[in-house]
């Protein structure tokens, strides 16, 4: 399993732990210091990045995508914010 802890800008800390499939994203868990509402939208976004492709512009299209589809509001982190703390996992 392959981790980052990512600082955001003047915000919040990203915990990720991602599992890859190739060159796409085999399983994700997304943890830090951050507030989500509706209280799933989380898991939702972790379900929804299953099988998506590990490329900076593709991933953050789609995370965008998925909060805007479902209506999610997040405070401590950004689409961009997000989409940094997947790519940076070692």
């Amino acid at each position: 399993m392959l981790k980052n802890v990512y600082k955001v800008p003047d915000g919040k800390m990203l915990k990720i732990a991602l599992e890859k499939e190739g060159n796409t994203i085999g399983r994700i868990i997304i943890n830090g210091d951050f507030f989500a509402h509706p209280e799933n939208c989380i898991e939702t976004l972790e379900k929804e990045l299953v099988g998506k492709e590990l490329d900076r512009e593709k991933l953050m299209n789609v995370i965008r995508h998925i909060v805007i589809i479902n209506n999610f509001r997040i405070f401590g982190f950004d689409e961009k914010n997000l989409c940094d703390a997947i790519m940076g996992c070692r």
